[in-house]
């Protein structure tokens, strides 16, 4: 990230700058030590030094070392790397770049792509995945704190940026619960999210279906009346990457269980719906079962709207479990959905093989 600021005109030119980052937690907290001395207007983060997330940014004048202007900031910025998971095409090339040179004697060469073969969403594989959510859990700048803050709520209808196709049926509209589930059926009551459940998934008569479970529990975000969540916790949305490769990210932060409140420890979790390959993830920072309360029931998963069919990974199927930092993909698995092509410079499809053989007698383009 490339970071700059302007110059009080009556500021004089000589002036040096010091610069201060760290990370941004939902609380702004000015600095407390020397920043980075920078000359000039602007400073570039070094490559690495930053993870993906929300960050603060402070600038201060410096003319001497005992003559320094107070803080300006901060700007909140921030640092995401696209998703990995979209439909990607990679070739097999000698030199490692889009160009390959041929012999004056030789012009013939094979080019080899391989790609995402991304499968429709009939049925899924669950597979555990590293801890490593693509936003941060807090949301944020850019976030959007989805005003349902009392118990057993749901969330107006929220429009997804992209389509997104759930067991064979697109949707872009989703309604968030305050019990850590989104649905994509329009509920009856927004006024009740339910909230009681103790059978396993699948189930026909379970009370929230079409539904991912990310994780479902009986949570509570009342900061007052009783105190069950504290004041920095927040149920919110974002965006990340660019078409076609965004997800949409909705994160449960810092939130206390009904009837046990804060007791049992704060309840962090993230689901991402990723657009082109309708995955889905959970991401479970923290999950303890509050265990006076309904037996501590909580599902971790996905199901149908005619709660025949569901994918839960092992040990998380409606019951007292717990979890610290971990992550769950559901990868769609049906059949493929993907069609391959090789096009000439002109457009024109030239072959179907993911192998193709060329001998361009000039430069030329050819398209995966």
């Amino acid at each position: 990230a490339t970071l700059t600021w302007a110059v009080n005109p009556q500021q004089p030119t000589t002036t040096n700058w010091e610069v201060f980052i760290q990370n941004y937690t939902g609380i702004v907290s000015p600095p407390t030590g020397d920043g980075i001395p920078v000359t000039g207007l602007s400073y570039t983060t070094v490559t690495g030094s930053l993870a993906p997330g929300f960050y603060e940014f402070y600038v201060r004048a410096v003319c001497s070392d005992s003559d320094k202007s107070k803080w300006s900031g901060p700007v909140i910025f921030s640092i995401f790397a696209d998703p990995v998971i979209c439909a990607a095409i990679n070739l097999d090339l000698e030199t490692g770049i889009d160009e390959v040179d041929v012999c004056i004697d030789d012009t013939c060469t094979e080019l080899t792509a391989n790609f995402n073969d991304l499968g429709d969403t009939t049925n899924y594989n669950v597979l555990p995945i590293q801890f490593d959510p693509p936003f941060p859990v807090i949301g944020g700048p850019g976030a959007t704190i989805l005003n349902i803050d009392d118990d057993d709520l749901w969330s107006s209808v929220t429009t997804l940026p992209f389509n997104f196709c759930f067991f064979g049926n697109f949707s872009n509209q989703v309604w968030v619960g305050s019990n850590g589930v989104v649905t994509f059926t329009q509920p009856a009551n927004l006024n009740n999210c339910p909230w009681s459940f103790n059978d396993p998934i699948p189930d026909a008569g379970f009370p929230i279906r079409n539904a991912i479970y990310g994780p479902y529990q009986d949570i509570d975000p009342r900061t007052a009346n009783p105190s069950a969540s504290p004041a920095n916790r927040s149920i919110n949305y974002g965006v990340v990457g660019t078409a076609p490769c965004r997800a949409f990210v909705i994160n449960y932060f810092n939130i206390g269980q009904f009837q046990c409140n804060q007791n049992v420890g704060l309840q962090t979790s993230q689901i991402v719906l990723y657009e082109t390959s309708n995955i889905v993830e959970v991401y479970v920072q923290n999950r303890t079962p509050c265990t006076s309360w309904q037996a501590g029931a909580g599902v971790l998963g996905i199901q149908n709207s005619a709660g025949d069919l569901a994918f839960v990974p092992p040990g998380k199927n409606t019951g007292p479990w717990s979890a610290q930092n971990e992550a769950f993909r559901f990868t769609p698995a049906g059949a493929s959905i993907v069609d391959f092509e090789w096009l000439d410079a002109a457009g024109n499809t030239i072959s179907n093989s993911t192998a193709l053989g060329v001998c361009p007698t000039q430069t030329t383009v050819y398209t995966a």
